[in-house]
């Protein structure tokens, strides 16, 4: 019934739900989009380099469409809503009147799942808008007189983001607006606003602002936007963001914040007994896959995806079994059901042991609850470039899990930055993931690279993982070749002398969503740039005839032409073979085809004896085979 070569190998279904791979896939978000309407936000302005003129509100929703196209193909269970502020008529995109919805405020689209009929709605509207630019003033007047309470404002948000997508995972707030002082006498109305942001931070909404400066109107954060935005209870809240200055930054820095932050785990933080901390972390880098497909049932007016199940048959007894019955062995035996004397399980000579799903886990996490402890310190030197086996991760404090955690975690990163440390953990980080040794990297805030402040969590190898590289004498090059190899590599040095990968997305994955977004909007393909294709027509006109030296140079160098490798190793031949396959030898009269070896395998598999000549395997196999028939 199970097989037990590699008696931790578990089923599909079984090794999921150990491993607990659920964070990799993020959770349903909700993104609400705030924008302000303002005579500034609505005045049609020229596009650098075009003829073309376009107000910051076009420009804004325009950002909103591709965001939900993205969204469509990438994310299709997640929510996405409209909101313009400080209009001249309150309501909601389906003509009610809500009390919910303060004055001023006129939403587009409320909160709610995003489909391709709610995209082509936004697109049909940017039509007219270019079509026709002074319909947009007309539908979306600005509020005449002062400023509407931004109170008002964020407490509408509040309740489209409670109200309306109460049961999603990530909210955020997108803020997007050119006026900088919207209550500039007012100091009740700054309170006020200050206050619904701070009901938003409770709710758990991610503010995130885009603010536009212009020639005509400069943008000044401190005025009023920094008091509001700044989170008072936290040292790591977010880093209040930049202006943008132009049509195309306002979409860029759109895309760059399309992707929520999701928190990887939150564990406590042991630093001594009796003296703990919350921490949470955040993957830094993840590679991103096509998404997985669905199988799909057709019922006639409508396909229905279809459910899977699994199920476990007993191969001798032709029986289906209970998953809970399932259990898992390795070659050195097993026990028999019940067999147990205290914490060990009694076995019988020359038989095997047996693990059940839940004494896997216990082994994988050797006891251990999700924690990290604070093992040491080291010097940052000692830290090696080969020691990190994984991505590193980033780690915030948690103020939830225990009160004082951003205080504490905040004077640890500044002492362990002043005196050069790093610090030495062992953590598990997951339930039912593995313990390991971690280093600790403290970084300080940089707000112009946009770093926060908080520590890289690096995964240190084990005595295990280490591997020792094959070294060999080779032979030597020329002088005249490594200053030749080194003039063209200097001419074809990367700008700024690093990679970015900002400026690479990956060309298969944007060719599959083009495709993804072509039908569901019933368009034609874009054409996909693959931005990581080399300039070769550049790189030839920089260094081509210095890379036409350096291979003269190399030709004519008679040790280039001397191999000294050793050849390569040779493949070993595939012992697995399937019962399907020797049945149909078998039935064939033809099982002595097989070599000695794969019979060997498939009796082993069959838990049957394997000594003996070619003759005995197949008489054996022959015998199987039969009494299964």
């Amino acid at each position: 019934m199970s097989r037990f070569e590699n008696w931790d190998k578990l089923e599909d279904e079984d090794d999921e739900a150990l491993e607990d791979y659920s964070w990799l896939q993020g959770g349903k978000d909700a993104v609400l989009f705030a924008v302000e309407c303002s005579e500034s936000m609505l005045r049609q302005r020229p596009v650098e380099g075009t003829k073309v003129k376009k107000s910051y509100i076009q420009t804004a929703l325009e950002g909103c469409r591709d965001f939900m196209k993205r969204k469509v193909t990438v994310g299709p269970n997640d929510s996405v809503g409209i909101m313009l502020y400080n209009t001249a008529e309150k309501h909601d995109s389906r003509g009610e009147k809500s009390g919910e919805i303060k004055d001023y405020c006129h939403v587009l689209q409320l909160v709610e799942r995003i489909s391709a009929p709610k995209v082509l709605q936004l697109s049909e509207l940017l039509d007219t808008f270019s079509e026709n630019p002074d319909e947009i003033e007309s539908m979306f007047t600005p509020k005449p007189g002062p400023h509407a309470p931004l109170g008002d404002v964020f407490t509408s948000c509040n309740w489209l983001l409670r109200d309306k997508s109460a049961r999603l995972g990530i909210k955020r707030l997108f803020i997007i607006t050119d006026n900088d002082d919207p209550h500039p006498d007012n100091a009740q109305l700054r309170m006020t606003a200050r206050n619904t942001m701070s009901d938003l931070r409770q709710l758990g909404v991610i503010i995130q602002s885009f603010f536009i400066s212009s020639d005509d109107r400069p943008f000044d954060k401190s005025k009023f936007w920094e008091g509001v935005l700044a989170d008072s209870n936290s040292e790591y809240s977010e880093i209040i963001d930049d202006v943008v200055v132009s049509f195309e930054a306002i979409l860029s820095e759109m895309r760059f914040r399309e992707t929520a932050k999701h928190s990887l785990w939150s564990v406590p933080f042991h630093l001594a007994k009796g003296f703990t901390i919350g921490v949470k972390g955040y993957g830094l880098v993840t590679e991103q896959k096509k998404p997985s497909f669905f199988y799909r049932s057709n019922l006639g007016r409508e396909q229905e995806e279809a459910l899977k199940k699994t199920t476990y048959v007993d191969e001798d007894l032709e029986m289906e079994v209970d998953k809970s019955e399932i259990v898992y062995g390795m070659s050195l035996g097993v026990g028999k059901d019940g067999e147990e004397e205290g914490f060990t399980r009694v076995a019988n000579p020359r038989s095997k042991v047996f693990y059940t799903a839940e004494e896997v886990k216990e082994l994988r996490t050797m006891g251990m609850q999700p924690q990290i402890k604070l093992l040491g310190f080291k010097d940052l030197d000692q830290l090696a470039t080969e020691d990190n086996v994984k991505h590193s991760m980033f780690m915030y404090p948690d103020e939830k899990a225990y009160s004082g955690s951003t205080r504490t975690f905040s004077a640890l990163l500044k002492v362990m930055k002043a005196k050069n440390k790093i610090a030495l953990v062992l953590g598990l980080l997951r339930r039912n993931s593995s313990p390991a040794f971690y280093a600790l990297l403290p970084q300080e805030e940089n707000p112009i690279e946009r770093e926060p402040a908080g520590f890289h969590l690096i995964q240190l190898p084990f005595a295990d993982d280490l591997r020792v590289a094959p070294y060999s004498d080779a032979i030597r090059p020329q002088e005249a070749a490594v200053e030749a190899a080194t003039a063209w590599i200097e001419r074809l040095k990367v700008k700024n002398g690093s990679y970015n990968p900002d400026d690479n997305p990956n060309p298969a994955l944007q060719y599959h969503y083009a495709q993804l977004e072509a039908l569901a909007f019933n368009e034609e393909i874009e054409p996909v740039e693959d931005l990581t294709e080399p300039p070769t027509d550049i790189m030839k006109k920089r260094a081509g005839h210095l890379i036409s030296a350096w291979n003269k140079i190399v030709k004519e160098d008679q040790s280039s032409h001397v191999w000294t490798g050793e050849g390569a190793a040779k493949r070993r031949p595939d012992i697995n073979v399937d019962e399907a396959e020797f049945r149909a030898r078998w039935e064939g009269g033809t099982l002595n085809k097989f070599r000695v070896d794969q019979m060997k395998e498939f009796l082993k598999s069959k838990r049957l004896n394997i000594s003996g000549k070619k003759d005995e395997l197949q008489s054996r196999i022959s015998d199987w085979l039969e009494k299964k028939s």
